[in-house]
């Protein structure tokens, strides 16, 4: 006699309705990069390190100082400069899935294409901190985003905080406003739930 193979439960539905099985994906790999930009624009050849993560399937940038701190109404030239150096040095396989900022403080997720079908889109979270003059002017402060991969909760921040050894107390005292603040507005965002 011979022996059936049975099919998994997954893979008999996605027959049934004829939808392709999500693959599982074998890593989750994940790189962190923190970066003071000076008010400079990048080059192409600045971002190259992004090359070297290609392994990772989340991708996630804090940029600092990417434009001077005058009022404006439309997204500064520095920073969409940064967008499309970014964007093109990752070429097609990664896909920008956040891309937030606080004035000149820029938070952006990059998730490669085979992880896609694993990012839950619904659990994406980002919120903002504004710790300069008043706690309103936006030169300083933080952004955090909260995001689900492959069933795994992430959490990512960049922050921008006062310089200079003489500003530690100032910047132990933003570091923990933006911790509770952040909880704050996780829970409201979330439902309460935290979850």
């Amino acid at each position: 006699a011979k022996a059936k193979a049975k099919a998994k439960p997954a893979a008999k539905a996605a027959a049934k309705a004829s939808l392709p099985v999500k693959e599982p994906l074998k890593e989750l790999n994940v790189s962190v990069f923190t970066w003071n930009h000076a008010q400079c624009s990048p080059s192409k050849a600045d971002c190259q390190f992004l090359l070297e993560h290609s392994d990772s399937s989340v991708i996630v940038v804090g940029v600092q100082e990417v434009e001077d701190l005058k009022p404006r109404r439309h997204e500064g030239s520095r920073s969409k400069a940064l967008k499309r150096v970014m964007l093109s040095t990752l070429g097609g396989e990664y896909a920008p899935v956040v891309m937030t900022s606080l004035g000149a403080i820029h938070l952006y997720v990059f998730v490669r294409k085979d992880a896609i079908p694993h990012l839950k889109r619904s659990s994406i979270v980002t919120w903002e901190v504004a710790c300069g003059i008043g706690n309103v002017v936006q030169n300083k402060g933080a952004l955090g985003v909260r995001l689900t991969v492959a069933g795994k909760s992430l959490m990512f921040f960049t922050a921008h905080l006062a310089a200079h050894q003489s500003k530690i107390a100032e910047r132990n005292a933003d570091f923990w406003r933006i911790m509770k603040e952040s909880e704050v507005a996780l829970a409201a965002q979330l439902g309460g739930g935290g979850g």
